[in-house]
């Protein structure tokens, strides 16, 4: 009822802001899931009217930090995105606190505090925007030290959270990787793929699409094809095949290693594998707009037999005229 009243009613509610945030920071710690996640909305809703935000980002990271159980880690990450992205303006003090205390999260033993303070570090730094800040977050996170999968795999996922967030804002990659060792996070990469850890591995694969957008870097596309083709993990090969996607809408575009092995993919009695395969020849082949990629089908030409490119042509033109959301 509370959430409710702040949607509809926030601006009447501002006397009440301070109990309002004592009220739904406890309740992130409530040992009910629903509870939780309406405390977490709520408090986001909180941040659009809230005049001093910076308590409330503390106390965030505080619970994000401490708390014993995992449920309320997550939510109070998950909390933590949305006050990133409703607040007015970042407390100064939250541009250093808030990716520190990711960079430990994505860390965490379990995963879906993995994942959310994966999403959290990428929309706060969208939101910080400073190229030099950014690429100074990143550096941070791709020398994480230590050898575990929850190590290695937060690693890369912060980065590739980071990166594909920022994406969404022009020009800004292209900035931040001025700041960046591109050898670094290759060499980062290249090692990951040959992990033991399927979890690794399927991390990994987000990543190196997100630096190929960043870098044009050629070794990275042979490294997605080659996990396509052969990685034994179908989350990594799914992993893989939403990577090529990524690189469809990179402004090089120079992708025709990967089409073999999607083509390839597309054909597999897997549904899940077909399914995924179809969007990314929609993203290799198709714009945003619906239209054809330059270039696309002559890299296909030159990398598939007759009847493959037949066969690709005819599958483009009838994932052009489908909707998206209409499944494929």
């Amino acid at each position: 009822a509370m959430l409710r009243l702040l949607e509809r009613c926030s601006m009447t509610l501002k006397m009440l802001v301070p109990q309002l945030q004592s009220i739904f920071l406890k309740n992130l710690q409530d040992p009910t899931r629903t509870v939780r996640r309406r405390a977490q909305f709520a408090l986001g809703e909180l941040m659009k009217i809230h005049p001093r935000p910076e308590p409330v980002f503390i106390e965030l990271v505080s619970v994000c930090l401490k708390a014993e159980v995992a449920g309320s880690r997550a939510s109070a990450l998950e909390a933590l995105l949305l006050a990133s992205i409703n607040a007015k303006s970042l407390p100064h003090s939250a541009t250093t606190s808030v990716p520190a205390a990711m960079l430990l999260c994505v860390q965490d033993g379990e995963e879906e505090v993995r994942n959310a303070a994966g999403a959290t570090l990428g929309k706060f730094c969208k939101r910080i925007a400073e190229p030099e800040d950014i690429a100074e977050i990143l550096n941070r996170a791709i020398h994480i030290d230590g050898e575990s999968s929850e190590q290695i795999g937060g690693r890369l996922f912060g980065v590739s959270s980071v990166l594909h967030e920022c994406s969404k804002v022009d020009g800004l990659t292209a900035k931040i990787g001025e700041h960046l060792d591109k050898s670094v996070f290759l060499g980062v990469v290249d090692e990951s793929f040959s992990s033991r850890e399927a979890s690794v591995r399927e991390k990994n694969a987000i990543a190196a699409a997100e630096l190929y957008c960043l870098f044009g870097e050629q070794s990275l596309l042979k490294s997605l094809s080659n996990a396509i083709e052969s990685d034994p993990g179908v989350d990594v090969r799914l992993a893989a095949l939403k990577g090529a996607r990524r690189c469809g809408s990179a402004p090089t575009n120079a992708v025709p290693e990967l089409i073999a092995a999607v083509t390839a993919a597309a054909h597999q009695k897997n549904t899940m594998i077909k399914y995924v395969a179809d969007k990314a020849l929609r993203g290799l082949f198709l714009d945003e707009t619906g239209g054809e990629r330059s270039g696309a089908y002559e890299a296909a030409e030159s990398v598939l037999a007759p009847d493959k490119y037949e066969w690709l042509g005819e599958r483009i033109s009838k994932l052009q005229s489908t909707p998206e959301s209409d499944g494929e």
